[in-house]
């Protein structure tokens, strides 16, 4: 692996999958960073995790979706439709 995350290959990707779910590091040019500044300017990058969302979901996704603006796939909305209609019937069946 050379480091180049726009030459990694897909072995390559699916190595660095295996070695994260065994807590080896992902390298640096691979991992995804949140850019913040402090009051004064200073700019600061803290790593997060693949699995981190940058927005508040409970209170985000569903403005996002309804949000016009919005250009979301017919297909993907109908997947969140189906996917939250099947977790509907499974939680009035408890």
């Amino acid at each position: 692996m050379g480091g180049d995350p726009l030459n990694t290959t897909q072995p390559e990707l699916e190595q660095l999958i295996a070695d994260r779910r065994q807590n080896q590091p992902i390298p640096m040019s691979l991992r995804r960073w949140l850019i913040s500044f402090d009051p004064h300017g200073k700019e600061c990058a803290t790593s997060i995790s693949m699995n981190e969302s940058l927005i508040d979901l409970d209170e985000q996704l569903p403005k996002l979706i309804r949000d016009e603006s919005q250009l979301f796939s017919i297909q993907w909305l109908l997947d969140v439709l189906h996917a939250c209609s099947e977790k509907l019937q499974r939680r009035m069946a408890q």
